[in-house]
């Protein structure tokens, strides 16, 4: 529900503050392994689960060292939720956030604002996100998850390179997208795990291809509403819930990906001057890769031209290449 997603956020967020930084790497180590494993060479990874100060510094101090073949890119998202100690004080909360930009800025060029009924406004996010943007700031959004806010609308006249989610895009913004460079990041996996999946979401996910809009997809793992870090499940939801072909998914999982990163050429793609980030799959054909599900096809990972899993084998952190 509503409500639940965001009593959810409210418990990360208790057991995060308590965390050590120690255990937080490490789990953050051992998740990005099974990213590895299963094909994935590039991370975003945000805030957003601290909402103090200290929490949120912390976040972005262990992303800038995880030491791991994956790439990994950090986006602060003070603006999550209003935590419980700023009930009663939206606006001191929303000055923090604003306060903060300038802290963590040397750490990332990423910043994140949920806009959405039970979230923040439009008025609210639009005063955010132009503050992160006279710091040099990159702006994406969570954007109409659980109603229509004007999310995605504010999105593309601000420049966000991404709006996430889109749940509850209304038709005028869909066309304003389907005009615009930002990426549509939509998260199948979310769907099938909370079981909001039906006859509607189909046309939902064609009504934005069709639109023009350039469409991505990601995993949004979470404790909460995606537990999953596999983005061949991802792809596979896709297929199966949102009706997207085998050719659509993997184009959103890769290029379209990579673009909603400012990658575009990078990664993502096999063309001249990308760097050698390469999968090489237990598959007869790309189809395969969708059609079967339940276990982690891939074979072969290399990064930046260094093999980093090897057939049969876990990853390899080491820096030198095999």
């Amino acid at each position: 529900t509503k409500h639940g997603i965001d009593g959810g956020i409210r418990w990360s967020i208790a057991r995060t503050r308590e965390a050590s930084s120690d255990a937080m790497r490490n789990d953050a180590l051992a998740l990005l392994d099974i990213a590895l494993e299963h094909g994935t060479t590039v991370f975003e990874t945000k805030t957003g689960y601290g909402l103090d100060v200290v929490t949120e510094l912390r976040l972005l101090q262990i992303a800038a060292t995880l030491d791991h073949p994956i790439q990994v890119i950090p986006t602060y998202l003070g603006a999550h939720v209003v935590p419980a100690d700023y009930a009663d004080r939206r606006n001191e909360y929303i000055d923090l956030v604003i306060s903060m930009i300038h802290r963590v800025r040397p750490h990332c060029e990423w910043f994140d604002v949920w806009c959405d009924p039970i979230a923040f406004t439009a008025d609210e996010t639009r005063r955010m996100a132009l503050a992160a943007l006279a710091a040099g700031m990159k702006i994406r959004l969570h954007a109409d998850q659980t109603g229509s806010s004007g999310a995605v609308g504010l999105g593309v006249e601000l420049g966000a390179r991404s709006v996430d989610h889109l749940e509850y895009i209304s038709d005028a913004d869909l066309v304003r997208l389907g005009q615009s460079d930002t990426v549509a990041t939509i998260l199948p996996a979310v769907t099938f795990h909370m079981l909001e999946g039906g006859p509607h979401v189909g046309p939902w996910c064609r009504r934005i291809i069709d639109s023009g809009s350039i469409v991505a997809l990601a995993t949004d793992y979470n404790p909460g509403t995606c537990p999953t870090i596999s983005m061949q499940m991802v792809m596979q939801c896709a297929a199966r819930v949102y009706r997207m072909s085998y050719a659509e998914s993997w184009n959103a999982a890769t290029c379209n990906a990579a673009a909603s990163l400012d990658l575009n050429g990078v990664v993502g793609c096999l063309v001249p001057g990308a760097r050698a980030d390469i999968v090489v799959w237990n598959a007869a054909e790309h189809g395969q890769v969708i059609n079967r599900f339940g276990h982690n096809q891939v074979d072969q990972v290399f990064v930046g031209g260094q093999r980093r899993v090897a057939s049969g084998q876990r990853v390899n952190r080491a820096t030198s290449p095999n």
